[in-house]
C-alpha cells in the first residue's frame, strides 16, 4: 500500500510530496481547468469594469461639490455630497462582492471535481463539474459564513472590554486570548474544511475529528501556502503597476479596461491554488486516518 502511495496522484506523505501534489492539481489539466477559471475570471472582469465606471474621480467630486455650493448659495453639507457620489460605486461594490463570494463557492468545488476525475484517469468536462459544485455551493456558503461570524463574535468578546475601558492591560489579554483561537480556525478550516464540505457533505466537527493527531503538520503546510499565497499577491501587484493610474482615474479607457481584464486572469490561479491545498491536504488527512484511502477512494466520493 505504501509503495502505491509513492506514486499516488493526490496523496502525499511528506512536505515535500505535498507541494508536489498542490502544483500537479493545478498544471495536470490545465486546459480544462482555464476553461473552467473563465467563469470566475469573467465575474471578476465585470465587476472590476463597472466598479471603476461608477467610482467617481478627483475632477468629478469638485465638479459636484461646486454644483451643490452653487445650487445652495453658501456652505453645504460635504458628506452629504460624498455619499451621493459615492453611492452607486458603494452598490455596485456590495453586489460584486456577493457574486464574487457565490461565484467562488461555486468554483472550488468544480476544481475538486475536475482535479479528482483527472488524477483518477476518469473522462470529465466543466459541464460535469458545475453540476457536481452546484448543490454545494450554499453549503458552503453558509458554513463560512457561520464561521467568519464565530470568528466575529469571539473577537469582539476578547478585544470589546478593553476597548470600550481603554484600559491596556484588558486589550493585551484580549490580544493573548483571541491569537491561539483564530489561529486553530485558521488551520482547521483553511486546511480541512473545504474537503470536508464538498466530498462529505460534513461540518466543522468533521473537520477538527480529520485534523486531531496532524496539527501541527497542517499547520506547516498553511504556513507554506499562505507564504506562497501572499508572493503570488506581490507578482500581481507589480504585474499591475501600468495599469494601476488608469484603473484609479474613474473613468473607463484602453488602460483601465485592459487593466482589470489582466487582473481577473492573474486571479483565477490564486483561486485554483485554494482548491488545490484543500484537496491535497485533505486527501492527505483522510489517508492518515485510514491508510487504504486513495484518489480512487476520493473519486468515488464525487457522487452528484
Amino acid at each position: 500500500m505504501t509503495v502505491g502511495i509513492l506514486t499516488d496522484p493526490l496523496v502525499p506523505l511528506d512536505l515535500g510530496g505535498w507541494l508536489n501534489r498542490v502544483f500537479g492539481v493545478m498544471v495536470r489539466d490545465w486546459r480544462r481547468n482555464a476553461a473552467f477559471g473563465a467563469i470566475p475570471a469573467g465575474v471578476y472582469a465585470v465587476g472590476t469594469v463597472a466598479m471603476i465606471a461608477t467610482v467617481p474621480n478627483e475632477a468629478t467630486m469638485k465638479q459636484r461639490i461646486a454644483s451643490a455650493a452653487e445650487k445652495a448659495g453658501g456652505e453645504i453639507d460635504r458628506s452629504a455630497v460624498l455619499w451621493q457620489a459615492f453611492a452607486p460605486f458603494a452598490a455596485v461594490t456590495l453586489v460584486f462582492a456577493v457574486v464574487a463570494y457565490l461565484v467562488i463557492a461555486l468554483y472550488l468545488p468544480g476544481v475538486f471535481y475536475l482535479a479528482i476525475r483527472s488524477a483518477n484517469g476518469q473522462p470529465r468536462s466543466v459541464a460535469q463539474a458545475l453540476a457536481f459544485a452546484r448543490p454545494r455551493m450554499l453549503p458552503l456558503v453558509g458554513w463560512y459564513l457561520l464561521i467568519n461570524l464565530v470568528a466575529a463574535v469571539t473577537l469582539g468578546i476578547a478585544l470589546l472590554p478593553g476597548l470600550l475601558s481603554g484600559v491596556g492591560v484588558l486589550i493585551a489579554v484580549g490580544v493573548a486570548v483571541i491569537l491561539p483561537v483564530l489561529f486553530v480556525f485558521t488551520v482547521v478550516f483553511g486546511g480541512t474544511m473545504l474537503g470536508v464540505v464538498v466530498l462529505e457533505r460534513d461540518g466543522p466537527a468533521r473537520a477538527f475529528a480529520l485534523l486531531r493527531r496532524r496539527f501541527w503538520s497542517t499547520t506547516g503546510r498553511m504556513v507554506v501556502a499562505s507564504v506562497l499565497y501572499m508572493c503570488w499577491g506581490v507578482l500581481m501587484n507589480i504585474a499591475m503597476l501600468p495599469f494601476d493610474a488608469g484603473m484609479e482615474s474613474g473613468s473607463l479607457g484602453f488602460s483601465s479596461v485592459l487593466g482589470a481584464l489582466i487582473q481577473s486572469v492573474l486571479v483565477v490561479p490564486a483561486l485554483m491554488f485554494v482548491a488545490a491545498v484543500g484537496l491535497v491536504t485533505y486527501a492527505e488527512l483522510r489517508h492518515r486516518e485510514d491508510r487504504s484511502v486513495n484518489t480512487g477512494t476520493l473519486a468515488a466520493q464525487l457522487t452528484h
